[in-house]
């Protein structure tokens, strides 16, 4: 009876708490009517991050899901929405790279918090898809600005330090994989990524990148049908290219599948061969004639 009550408890308490939350955003959101376009986004983007968690609590109330899709589509319509955090996140990296050249202890320190605070900008990318967001992710697949090799042999405390500053590349792919992206071209094998998931995710993403980019594949969104290249919605052109190119690839390899598999012919006669097979059939009709009658001609002799 305690542990049920204690439940009960619980479950009342955590509605309260996300009416709180819903009250509080709704307010703000009527709030950022009155604002520009990047001081809303930066306004907003904790109260995206914030639905977006209470979204994965387990038996979460019907309004966190329309609040979070209210803050998402507020923000999407906003052009730079991606663009905003790209720039932020490239001038925090550089100033700290150039406080970490100089080797001033004081302002490398406050570097590394302002781009701690500017590496927010990948998590909130990841509920925002939309083509500019994809763009913006992609190019930073190859930025490996920050990227701190441990050795496998090093301990706990070595591998737990450089996780804190994780290179661009390992944040862009991340906020990918958590966009609702079809037919995503890696998914780690549990579903969460681990240490080991990073580079092969890298490689996989980075040739699914460029292949939209230079028009070979255009891409989705669950629950929205429009194909996209990282522009907008591709053209008629376009996606009828694209599907023709893999009708195309499609045949040629399930040809090349079955000529791997077809077993090889019987040898045949060729027309080299067949005198030679002739005159050596007439041979034999000879030898046999000639036994036959030298066993006929010995009978009547007898």
């Amino acid at each position: 009876m305690g542990v049920a009550t204690s439940e009960e408890d619980w479950r009342a308490e955590e509605r309260r708490d996300e009416a709180k939350q819903i009250e509080l955003w709704e307010g703000n959101l009527k709030k950022s009517s009155g604002m520009s376009g990047f001081e809303k986004i930066d306004f907003l983007a904790l109260g995206l991050k914030n639905m977006a968690y209470r979204k994965s609590r387990f038996n979460h109330g019907k309004e966190v899901d329309k609040m979070f899709e209210e803050i998402q589509t507020t923000i999407l319509a906003i052009p730079g929405h991606a663009e905003f955090y790209r720039d932020r996140i490239n001038e925090a990296r550089a100033n700290l790279d150039g406080a970490t050249l100089n080797g001033n202890v004081t302002k490398i320190a406050e570097r590394r918090s302002d781009w701690s605070s500017a590496k927010f900008g990948f998590g909130v990318m990841s509920y925002l898809p939309s083509p500019e967001t994809v763009r913006v992710l992609g190019e930073f697949l190859g930025d490996d600005r920050g990227k701190i090799v441990v050795p496998k042999d090093a301990g706990d405390d070595e591998k737990q330090g450089p996780r804190a500053n994780v290179p661009n590349s390992y944040q862009a792919v991340m906020a990918l994989h958590s966009l609702p992206i079809v037919s995503k071209p890696y998914r780690p094998l549990g579903g969460q990524f681990v240490d080991d998931d990073f580079e092969p995710s890298i490689a996989s993403w980075q040739i699914w990148y460029e292949q939209i980019k230079s028009g070979n594949r255009t891409f989705r969104f669950e629950g929205d049908p429009t194909e996209y290249d990282l522009n907008g919605p591709a053209s008629k052109e376009l996606i009828q290219r694209v599907e023709r190119d893999r009708k195309r690839d499609d045949e040629r390899a399930v040809g090349h599948k079955k000529s791997s598999t077809t077993p090889a012919p019987e040898p045949t006669l060729t027309q080299t061969n067949k005198p030679y097979s002739i005159a050596w059939l007439v041979a034999a009709s000879g030898l046999i004639g000639a036994a036959v009658w030298y066993l006929l001609r010995g009978r009547k002799t007898a």
